[in-house]
């Protein structure tokens, strides 16, 4: 039985949801108009929580009453979770519980620790319905906090920014909302503002099946965008290009095009065991996809240049440092490089063999362009790791000065060094290599090399296939030519600016 007693006799509140802060308002007004009616009392246990009539209590206080009718003793069913939802149902001066305010209510649960079997105990339901509920806490917060706002407030709330002050009840439910999750949050986001609002980007009209309908497009664009995504970083490793290609993939994902193709053969196959929401290898793995399908082919062209692209790769830095954790061992074929002929870059030539041991495969070569100045040197340093092959001539027309010497000479030929790792086999090739003009490509670096005589020492060192590291390049001679001659190709070049240069180069090759 209820009695008129002191406010002061709640000492504490089981809190199940959130103050609605109009309804506070709403029942402020009432109570002014009709007083407290004892029908209608504030369940409290014995120990003073209370647990029936939160609202309703808030609404008395700001109203600066010290008494309400209140009701003392244990919870019918020993729960008061449990109770105070039957009290709500059954007051005519509640505000009914929402599904937002169940799904809060059991994610508050979930997180003291309660499992869903225990919470389904506490509510009275079975446990599959609390699962429901459970999987909406997977929803992006922003979009949540719409979903919440319109359905509490029927979706007038112009303070909020998000909701549109003439916006009407919005039909958000717990099942429509499922479709979510697999979402991006800033899809989740757009999609429950434009049903929020009636209204999607372009001002036409947005309903529950719009709703819908724009969710499955999401996730069947999501879908392909995440084989896409696993394509392109299988074949390219991490960088510019890399993240380039999968900006262009994801804009090309969004094309209606392939997205209507996609639920096209989706919805062909639901009595093949493919849902229409199934990820792009199940489409593949069925034979859904046709080879000649637009979406297998940009798929197909995506992959073919990407594992194209990979053979060839751009490094910045000294090759004394990249190189040990940018190149895995016996990972090369063949080393052709153009080193700078002063006598600072003689330093160079021990590391470069001691690389070339390292990354070369047995029986790899090391080719290594130079003058005759420091010959004796350069000969020496690179004995120190590999074994001596050969010294191939390399012709140059109309002569070049060295200044090096008093007396000046001009010089006709230049070598170039071929070490190897261990035993090679020769082919049978000629060590002299004849240019009929001094082609030199002085375009890009000052010490630019010629792509003919570059591509007649990678075709005496390597074969089609396979890859050619140059860890001083320059801007990029050896890679263009490795491209062209369809080698892979990995470039270490010390100077940012002439290796992007090189980049572009062997890019468009």
């Amino acid at each position: 039985m209820s009695e008129l007693l002191p406010l002061s006799t709640v000492r504490g509140i089981h809190v199940v949801r959130p103050l609605n802060e109009r309804h506070v308002e709403r029942l402020m007004r009432k109570i002014e108009s009709i007083g407290l009616l004892r029908q209608y009392p504030l369940a409290v246990t014995e120990d003073g929580v209370l647990y029936g009539g939160c609202h309703k209590f808030e609404a008395i206080k700001r109203l600066g009453l010290t008494e309400a009718y209140i009701d003392i003793g244990p919870p019918p069913n020993g729960s008061l979770t449990k109770a105070a939802i039957d009290l709500n149902i059954a007051s005519e001066d509640a505000l009914p519980m929402t599904f937002c305010c169940y799904a809060e209510l059991i994610w508050q649960m979930l997180g003291k620790g309660k499992t869903q079997r225990e919470v389904a105990e506490d509510l009275g339901w079975s446990r599959g319905q609390v699962s429901q509920y459970a999987m909406l806490k997977d929803i992006d917060d922003k979009a949540w906090t719409i979903v919440a706002t319109a359905v509490r407030d029927s979706g007038l709330l112009p303070s909020d920014g998000e909701v549109a002050e003439t916006a009407t009840v919005v039909a958000f439910s717990e099942r429509l909302l499922r479709v979510l999750p697999p979402l991006l949050s800033e899809q989740q986001h757009e999609l429950c503002r434009m049903l929020a609002r009636g209204k999607d980007g372009k001002g036409h009209t947005f309903d529950k099946a719009d709703f819908t309908t724009a969710a499955q497009r999401y996730r069947a664009m999501n879908a392909l965008r995440a084989i896409g995504v696993e394509m392109i970083c299988a074949a390219m490793p991490e960088g510019e290009e890399r993240d380039e290609a999968l900006r262009d993939f994801g804009e090309q994902v969004r094309k209606p095009v392939f997205i209507n193709e996609y639920f096209k053969a989706a919805s062909g196959q639901r009595n093949g065991g493919v849902e229409p929401n199934a990820d792009w290898k199940a489409l593949i793995e069925k034979g859904v996809m046709r080879p000649g399908s637009k979406l297998a082919g940009v798929i197909q062209a995506y992959i073919d240049t990407y594992e194209d692209l990979m053979k060839s790769r751009v490094i910045v830095g000294d090759f004394r440092e990249a190189a040990p954790t940018e190149i895995a061992d016996e990972s090369i074929d063949a080393i052709v490089t153009d080193p700078p002929y002063v006598r600072e870059a003689v330093e160079l030539f021990e590391p470069l063999a001691a690389l070339a041991l390292r990354v070369l495969r047995p029986g790899g070569s090391c080719v290594v362009l130079c003058g005759q100045t420091y010959l004796f040197e350069y000969m020496s340093a690179l004995s120190q790791h590999l074994d001596y092959h050969w010294t191939i001539a390399v012709h140059m027309p109309g002569g070049q000065a060295v200044q090096q010497h008093a007396r000046g000479i001009n010089a006709f030929w230049k070598p170039a060094l071929w070490f190897t790792k261990g035993a090679v086999k020769s082919a049978g090739c000629s060590d002299f290599i004849r240019t009929d003009v001094n082609n030199n490509d002085k375009r890009f670096h000052k010490w630019g090399q010629s792509e003919q005589i570059m591509d007649e020492l990678l075709q005496r060192c390597s074969l089609p296939g396979q890859t050619v590291l140059d860890p001083m390049m320059g801007a990029g001679t050896t890679g263009v030519v490795c491209r062209k001659g369809n080698r892979g190709f990995i470039g270490i070049e010390l100077d940012a600016e002439t290796a992007a240069v090189a980049k572009k180069r062997i890019a468009a090759a």
